[in-house]
């Protein structure tokens, strides 16, 4: 597969739009190959993950963390030389989907949401929201749409895509014949971070326990009074205490994220149960699920996908 048509496959997960003005995603480390076989998946570019890439004959590593969010030269000899040392020495293109992948309530963010059954699930802090853009064929499409462009709906006069894949379907459409573009008014796309939603059925604090911990997440760490009854949670990967209170206020009875602080959990202590289940381990099942989505999607494509398991720094080797 191509670099490009890899890419593109990999922003209907992360588009680049959803992408906080702060962040760095996309493109960390550029490489000469052109043609991609294998694929690496991992949460931090480490020299173990660039390395492990490299053993695996990939040409490409997608990881979850930006190599740095402030670029710099390489005038020191530390972890950031050392990927770029092993990564421009093997000709292996790094490619980061950090915050643009966290704001996609449909993606593997959501994979926690998804694990509980929860219903009616909605983004904790929306950040803004899309409708497609209605592409009007002169006549039927006598050929269907790339593989690459997901719609939004087809419709007998055409077919409605996200601002993503609008710019890949006007290329499409032009194939077609002459054609309009129309604005829709819905159903509109989320973009936000966090979701939020309510359990197929009431259970108790215990009950709740063991399912989280039957999926890997240690509860050790609370903050807060355990509720006796539990039927709507919060969560947010990565470092998300600043939703805490939203979480709460939209009616949660736990949340859970991870890197709560001293002072985060005095603020979040009287609003309900928060769990600080650690930063590495929501993320790490979010990019180990997606490498297995990938995998099934790529194969196909003569794509080969690796996950490389990442490391708590928490935790003893």
């Amino acid at each position: 597969m191509r670099v490009h048509n890899l890419t593109s496959h990999i922003q209907r997960y992360a588009p680049a739009l959803f992408a906080a003005a702060w962040d760095r995603c996309g493109i960390q480390v550029a490489a000469r190959t052109e043609e991609i076989s294998a694929l690496a998946v991992t949460l931090d570019p480490s020299p173990r993950a660039v390395q492990t890439a490299i053993d695996h004959g990939c040409q490409m590593l997608l990881t979850h963390h930006p190599l740095t969010l402030h670029p710099d030269l390489p005038a020191r000899t530390d972890t950031m030389w050392e990927v770029l040392r092993l990564a421009l020495g093997a000709n292996l293109w790094i490619f980061s989907a950090h915050t643009n992948l966290d704001a996609n309530p449909q993606g593997p963010a959501s994979w926690l949401a998804r694990a509980l059954s929860l219903q009616d699930v909605s983004v904790l802090q929306e950040t803004g929201r899309q409708t497609p853009t209605l592409l009007v064929l002169e006549a039927p499409a006598s050929i269907p749409l790339p593989p690459t462009i997901e719609p939004a709906w087809h419709t007998a006069a055409g077919v409605a895509v996200w601002p993503e894949d609008l710019p890949q379907a006007r290329t499409w459409a032009a194939t077609q014949g002459r054609w309009l573009e129309m604005p829709t008014h819905g159903p509109y796309r989320q973009m936000g971070f966090g979701q939020i939603g309510n359990l197929p059925h009431p259970m108790t604090w215990a009950q709740c326990r063991h399912l989280l911990e039957s999926l890997g997440l240690c509860c050790n760490r609370r903050i807060g009074q355990e509720p006796e009854v539990v039927h709507r949670i919060a969560m947010c990967p990565g470092s998300g205490a600043s939703l805490g209170p939203q979480a709460f206020a939209q009616g949660a009875q736990v949340f859970i994220t991870g890197d709560i602080k001293y002072h985060d959990a005095q603020t979040l202590a009287p609003l309900g149960l928060s769990l600080d289940v650690g930063h590495f381990i929501l993320e790490e099942i979010m990019m180990r699920t997606w490498s297995e989505t990938l995998r099934e999607e790529l194969s196909p494509h003569g794509v080969y996908v690796h996950f490389v398991p990442g490391h708590d720094p928490f935790w003893a080797a």
